[in-house]
């Protein structure tokens, strides 16, 4: 089987898995307000995520011009997170297959990563961050093409991506140091300082837009600059337009966030923030009306944070086995033999392709302990009882979806691993440790089928609630 074989293989088999489990209507939490917003084209709660709202109503309409489709607005939208998982988890299949030389470890990784709970919770719902896993799927596509060719093309196409992730969502930004590392390393393993400074100048400058933080923004023009002036081997007139390009790029693809200015201005139905003017727009991209922890004081102790990760890993690959939030004596097995098994991976994608072995490594630092530093989550809602005082604050509700990245990492080198065991274990009674690639598909089913949890009717009953007792319109 070919990469480009074991990306059809893997995201044509979650795409199915998506839509069998697919919520046919709204979902809790944040999922009406989405619908709604892009339903009337509106402006959802900061930082109002344009890119999102507009490309799933093209999304919609699409599905709706399809001849005896008949599906339903919400379904329709929810498909199209169903869509950019699949996708973003082909992506990585094609990537793993071609890094490790084994289109069976691809397959693998991918399934095992797309079936972990908080992705496919995520891909079968009107949500942000399926899309915003693709765009971090297609970026680091374009930076392992960017250090194999040695192309400033690519480079700037990279800085294009970094600037969408400012409309779409600055998660995507995550990804940023393992994009550059891979990005500025050629195909013999050798990092070029010079090839990493446009890359770098390009996300810093996104850091600073989608926050809107002077320090990132100064830090990016400066970077910018530099990389204009820097000599430079080969090519220079190119690398010299390349560099200059990168920050054109990245407000090329932060300008989509104008938008908001121009909706908001004919006051749809959904309006957070009413951003019709310049101040009103800027508070909504920097989340103005939430308490933005900084990186210090820690709103929890660190070490109860990471922990808190570690809890939600726990509930990845086997939660049908139990719901319980702690601890369980059999699903917590289940869940460290598959770290053993990604420990094994990681190792073996090390020896066959040391090159993207550090840049896959970096990405679930920055998507586990670096989502940890920056976002200074305080505790769970089921986490630190026992340790924190009874009263102390916590989060509105459980944050595992901001570590989705993390876990679909996690699951390339457990699908790493399984090739790997395979590889070495030859006899034919040794085949069974595939069975491992589709081990979180059948532990995971019956608890994230959203067609038979009872969400989606109950996000509708609190809807008619909330309506009934109020007049007309």
């Amino acid at each position: 089987m070919t990469p480009w074989g074991a990306a059809a293989l893997s995201g044509g088999a979650l795409l199915v898995v998506y839509l069998a489990t697919l919520a046919p209507t709204v979902t809790l939490w944040d999922s009406g307000e989405f619908l709604a917003a892009i339903r009337t084209l509106g402006v959802p709660h900061p930082p109002g995520t344009p890119l999102f709202v507009f490309a799933a109503r093209a999304w919609a309409n699409a599905l709706a011009g399809v001849p005896f489709a008949g599906v339903p607005f919400a379904a329709a939208v929810n498909s199209a997170s169903a869509l950019s998982a699949a996708a973003a988890a082909a992506i990585m299949a094609l990537l793993v297959a071609r890094w490790t030389r084994r289109a069976a470890a691809g397959v693998a990784g991918a399934m095992i990563g797309g079936t972990m709970a908080t992705v496919w919770q995520g891909a079968t719902e009107t949500e942000v961050y399926a899309h915003a896993t693709l765009a971090v799927a297609l970026a680091i596509l374009v930076a392992d093409q960017t250090g194999i060719r040695w192309s400033d093309r690519h480079r700037t196409v990279i800085a294009f991506v970094f600037g969408l992730a400012v409309p779409l969502h600055i998660s995507v930004l995550v990804a940023g140091p393992a994009v550059i590392l891979l990005s500025a390393t050629d195909r013999g393993g050798s990092f070029s300082l010079r090839a990493a400074l446009a890359p770098t100048a390009a996300w810093s400058l996104a850091v600073g837009l989608g926050t809107v933080s002077l320090a990132p923004l100064v830090a990016g023009g400066v970077l910018a600059v530099v990389a204009i002036l820097a000599p430079g081997g080969g090519d220079q007139a190119a690398q010299h337009r390349a560099a200059f390009l990168a920050p054109l790029m990245t407000l090329l693809g932060a300008s989509f966030i104008l938008v908001m200015l121009v909706r908001a201005y004919h006051d749809p139905a959904v309006n957070e923030g009413n951003p019709t003017t310049w101040s009103a727009l800027v508070d909504v991209v920097a989340r103005r009306q939430y308490d933005v922890p900084p990186l210090w004081p820690r709103r929890a102790p660190l070490w109860l944070q990471v922990g808190n990760v570690v809890q939600y890993a726990d509930w990845q690959v086997a939660s049908a086995v139990s719901d319980t939030p702690g601890p369980h004596p059999v699903r917590t097995t289940i869940t460290l033999v598959m770290v053993a098994l990604g420990a094994v991976g990681a190792a073996w994608h090390r020896r066959r392709d040391a090159r993207s072995f550090r840049a896959l490594g970096l990405l679930l630092i920055c998507a586990s302990l670096g989502v940890v530093v920056v976002l200074n989550l305080r505790a769970g809602p089921s986490f630190g009882w026992g340790v924190l005082p009874d009263d102390a604050v916590r989060e509105a509700r459980e944050r595992d979806y901001f570590f989705a990245l993390a876990f679909l990492v996690g699951g390339l080198w457990i699908g790493c691993g399984v090739a790997a065991l395979a590889e070495r274990w030859r006899s034919p009674a040794s085949r069974g440790i595939w069975l491992f690639a589709v081990l979180p598909l059948v532990l995971n089913w019956r608890a994230v089928d959203r067609k038979r949890l009872p969400d989606a009717g109950l996000a509708i009953a609190i809807a008619d609630a909330l309506l009934a007792p109020l007049p007309p319109g």
